[in-house]
């Protein structure tokens, strides 16, 4: 199992290649007979996390040369690499969702076959695919993983019921991988699978974060003498991430700091969500409106800009398998306020404030406490970064699930 990411002797192992050409990127592979031929399948993701993991790891792949890989995308991730400036050379990009389509289902199924690869990777499944060769379907649902039938209804029930939809597909697959043991655990549980057929790869940072994040200052680790602390929430419009806390958050923090202007709240919900309209009524009653802004949706590559803007990063979830905002706040130097659940001790350790997620008082005390603390901020800045060494980077991650594919492909089928 690859459990232990600190494998270094993985990474010197590869030979990068990559070859640019024209105004826009064209990537192509060495002409090698011993290459492996991989197929990675991230046609259903389309939203937030599932594509920002999709993209880091396309770009990571497109730097090895060890391997013939085949690209089965979203319109999502297809415009994010747009960004990139980067076209790939075998890709097809799938317009019908498999999860809604069971001819897109059967179509893909055919072109896998055609293709004739070694292996599968879909990182953030259910696939909805019977793909033929051996397939590693990545699951990052911790509705699906270990979540209570309780806080499964508790969601909606339009939500359950598409969950318990994509539970009928999550054993279309030879092995899985998960993101924290945790999740591999409850899931192996669920639905009876072996865990020796489940790996556990944490999550990784984008370069952006990486490079740009290097060397940010944080005013509140030496008392900031901004006019106003700015908080940011980055959390997509789902309901577990418990976005509608937050002008709760605000007017207990007005009662603590009455000064105006001292913070402001950053979301990034899209315009028309009923999330939004749900803050935006909630603040208006509340008299909080001047302390919340919209910021809405921001692309990968626009991330470290968006969090330089802040000087703490709340994530307020009640549920997560492994959240990246965690890694990201820690690599552009953000205080993190979050939920107190394992999920987020797990990742955060001694290097986060904590409150209860339905006490939108307690975490106002603890921004109210951060604002007037620089000491403990600049500690726990220290010991978040301490942290986010502990986590691999995006080759790492690459190349432990490069070595779980070659682990399942059968003996004498290898190295083509």
């Amino acid at each position: 199992m690859v459990e232990n990411w600190a494998l270094t002797d993985l990474y010197t192992a590869f030979y990068y290649m990559s070859d640019r050409s024209g105004k826009t990127h064209s990537w192509r592979r060495a002409a090698n007979q011993q290459m492996n031929k991989f197929v990675f399948n991230c046609s259903i993701n389309v939203l937030g996390g599932g594509v920002q993991e999709s993209v880091n790891f396309i770009l990571e792949s497109l730097k090895d040369g060890t391997v013939e890989w085949n690209y089965i995308v979203s319109p999502q991730v297809k415009r994010e690499l747009d960004r990139y400036d980067v076209h790939l050379d075998n890709s097809l990009v799938v317009e019908r969702s498999p999860a809604r389509s069971r001819a897109t289902r059967s179509y893909l199924a055919r072109h896998v076959k055609e293709l004739g690869v070694d292996a599968v990777l879909t990182l953030a499944g259910p696939a909805y695919v019977d793909f033929g060769p051996p397939h590693l379907m990545g699951i990052a649902n911790a509705f699906i993983t270990h979540a209570s039938l309780g806080v499964l209804f508790r969601s909606g029930w339009i939500h359950a019921l598409t969950v318990i939809y994509r539970t009928l597909f999550v054993r279309k697959s030879d092995a899985w991988l998960f993101q924290t043991a945790s999740a591999k655990k409850g899931f192996a549980r669920r639905f009876r699978v072996p865990e020796d057929s489940c790996y556990v790869v944490p999550n990784s940072i984008g370069r952006n974060y990486s490079t740009k994040g290097l060397g940010m200052e944080n005013t509140l680790a030496t008392g900031p003498e901004d006019t106003e602390v700015v908080v940011l929430v980055p959390a997509a419009d789902y309901p577990h991430k418990n976005v509608r806390i937050v002008p709760e958050i605000a007017h207990s923090l007005r009662s603590l700091i009455p000064a105006p202007g001292v913070v402001r709240f950053l979301l990034t919900l899209p315009e028309n969500s009923e999330t939004w309209k749900a803050v935006r009524s909630e603040s208006d009653r509340l008299n909080v409106s001047d302390m919340i802004e919209n910021h809405g949706p921001f692309s990968i590559n626009d991330g470290p800009e968006l969090y330089a803007r802040a000087h703490i990063m709340l994530l307020p979830t009640k549920l997560e398998t492994f959240s990246a905002n965690y890694l990201e706040a820690m690599a552009t130097n953000r205080l993190i306020i979050t939920s107190n659940k394992d999920f987020a001790r797990d990742v955060c350790g001694n290097g986060a404030l904590y409150f209860e997620p339905d006490r939108p008082s307690e975490c106002a005390r603890q921004i109210a406490d951060a604002i007037s603390n620089p000491a403990q901020c600049q500690e726990l800045l220290r010991r978040g970064r301490e942290r986010l060494d502990q986590f691999p980077d995006i080759a790492g991650r690459y190349a432990l699930i490069k070595k779980a594919l070659e682990d399942m492909i059968p003996p004498g089928k290898s190295a083509r």
